[in-house]
């Protein structure tokens, strides 16, 4: 417990300094305030006090035993959800708790046990077909000796919870681009309301050929970017208050793209075209098995790297003669042009693309918008030149995510304003989109120029593009290890939210009007939902243990 808090006492005194300040300041009018009030108002100020603190803990106690996992109770004494928290109790308890739990730590090592799929439902009919042995993509793991031969109660309740996970099975779709080359792009602010026939021609193409995902999603996680690129290439989800990256850089990742195609024998590069240190990508990104390059460790040597922001175009340029002539490769892109701000002072790539968009019928700030896509676009087309230049096109996948939404979009990203903060994304959507769920529905692009198109209508979300990946790739993994599931499984489907709100192949559950959205005409019962919430709930907790105690090595 002291261990936690002297790793945070630099936080913790921060915290502490303007309490200490208010009461030096203050002692003397405090002391003679308190001098001149009579006892009898001190009596009932302190009663008023009590009564008020016995209702508010009762009202918490009262819900106890209730079967929801998200009651009051649990949110103040068993787990960590601090936007439901705050409606709960208020912005300056849920302060205190979160002080409180970085201090001394949340103890829970109690699991519920209710990790995923339940049995698929039987139509009362006997199957006639022939008989099919299954194959899933699970590792060789002995549960029954790990559970018994363990003594940490943490570790040995997390045995237990992984060997109940229903794994994902093998399908049509397994191998498919085995011994391909891969190219992973994760496009700061990409979005479908980006992809233009006329404006981003490569983009657009891309997004409806190769794989085609209806129902994308890229929940935006606290922590931004750093954390977006966390899930995606992890499968693993952030903690409500920490960056993903920055906590597994002293972990080992076996399932990380790097190191699973590295072990293959790919060369394995990753590239960031702003600065090398940003969210310790310099040590994350090499324990995720990369070669890293980025502005100030060597590419600004081959590319300028001193404007806002950096052009994606030129880094392809710079960078593509790296690998193109190997044998075997996976490159990882992380991208920069689409970074906010979206004006012309604010943005050099917004400058540069501004003639192709000054005519449009939109407002200025997504004009720009639109115009740091045009580099993008403009990157991914040179990349795809490349390549068909190298012969190497049809032996090359191409898959490409974003973070998070375009939030630059946002004029009041500052503050919560409901659905003013989506005005300038509806000026470029299909459709009108008037949540936080609607504003994350996405585009993920999986292609390769040899293949035929594949619609995907079933919920997906950045968690599971990694075990989607591997399963392509036909690389052995143990799809019970991850957060995600193969996209293209019949496992059942499930997004994450960052506050815990989810999707599923039946609806949508909100955690902000705590209402559960069915897509069809259907009953749902409030045991559903549970459920639901329960698998949520340990697959984000589980997430954290895996970080916190390195359990993977």
């Amino acid at each position: 417990m002291f261990g936690i808090i002297l790793k945070n006492i630099v936080p913790v005194i921060l915290f502490l300094v303007p309490i200490i300040v208010v009461i030096i300041l203050t002692s003397k009018t405090l002391l003679l305030y308190i001098e001149k009030i009579h006892k009898k108002e001190i009596l009932i100020t302190v009663a008023i006090i009590l009564i008020v603190d016995i209702i508010t803990l009762s009202s918490i106690l009262i819900t106890k035993n209730s079967k929801y996992l998200y009651n009051d109770y649990n949110l103040y004494e068993n787990i960590h959800v601090p936007e439901m928290m705050a409606r709960r109790f208020g912005v300056l308890t849920t302060m205190r708790l979160d002080l409180q739990r970085i201090m001394f730590g949340l103890k829970d090592t109690n699991f519920i046990f209710d990790p995923g799929e339940k049995d698929k439902e039987s139509n009362g009919e006997e199957d006639e077909d022939p008989i099919v042995i299954e194959k899933y993509n699970i590792l060789d793991i002995d549960w029954e000796k790990l559970i018994e031969n363990e003594k940490d109660p943490t570790i040995k309740n997390m045995h237990e919870y992984f060997s109940r996970v229903t794994p994902t099975k093998q399908n049509e779709y397994t191998g498919m681009f085995k011994e391909k080359n891969l190219i992973l792009i994760m496009a700061e602010s990409f979005h479908t309301v980006g992809l233009n026939p006329k404006l981003t021609p490569t983009l657009y193409k891309l997004a409806n050929e190769g794989f085609i995902f209806k129902n994308f999603y890229t929940p935006f996680y606290f922590g931004g970017t750093g954390n977006g690129e966390f899930v995606a290439m992890l499968s693993l989800v952030p903690g409500t208050n920490s960056q993903g990256l920055a906590k597994s850089i002293d972990k080992y990742l076996p399932f990380a793209p790097g190191n699973i195609f590295k072990k293959l024998g790919y060369e394995t590069r990753a590239y960031h075209n702003h600065t090398y240190t940003y969210y310790k990508r310099n040590l994350s990104h090499p324990n995720m098995g990369y070669k890293f390059l980025a502005c100030g460790n060597g590419l600004e040597k081959r590319m300028i790297c001193s404007r806002w922001p950096n052009s994606d175009y030129e880094m392809i340029i710079a960078t593509v003669d790296d690998y193109i002539d190997k044998t075997s490769f996976l490159t990882y892109y992380v991208t920069v042009s689409g970074h906010l701000n979206y004006t012309k002072r604010g943005n050099n790539m917004v400058a540069r693309n501004w003639n192709q968009v000054k005519d449009l019928n939109y407002s200025n700030l997504t004009k720009g918008y639109l115009a740091t896509q045009i580099e993008l676009d403009k990157a991914i087309k040179k990349l795809i030149e490349e390549l068909e230049k190298a012969d190497k096109l049809k032996d090359t996948v191409i898959v490409m995510y974003s973070d998070h939404w375009p939030y630059g979009l946002n004029p009041n990203r500052l503050k919560d304003s409901g659905l003013n903060d989506l005005i300038y994304l509806n000026e470029i959507s299909s459709y009108k989109r008037n949540n936080f769920i609607e504003r994350d529905h996405s585009t993920l692009i999986l292609w390769n120029s040899e293949m035929e198109p594949v619609i995907v209508e079933k919920p997906v979300g950045s968690l599971d593009v990694l075990p989607t990946i591997l399963n392509l790739f036909g690389i052995p993994y143990d799809s019970r290890l991850l957060m995600g599931r193969d996209a293209l499984s019949d496992s059942d489907a499930l997004v994450i939210f960052d506050n815990r709100s989810w999707i599923t192949e039946r609806g949508i559950y909100n955690t902000k009007t705590e209402k559960f959205t069915p897509f069809a005409e259907q009953t749902i019962d409030d045991d559903y939902i549970e459920h639901i919430n329960k698998v949520v709930y340990e697959r984000c907790r589980i997430s954290q243990l895996i970080l916190d105690n390195d359990y993977y090595r």
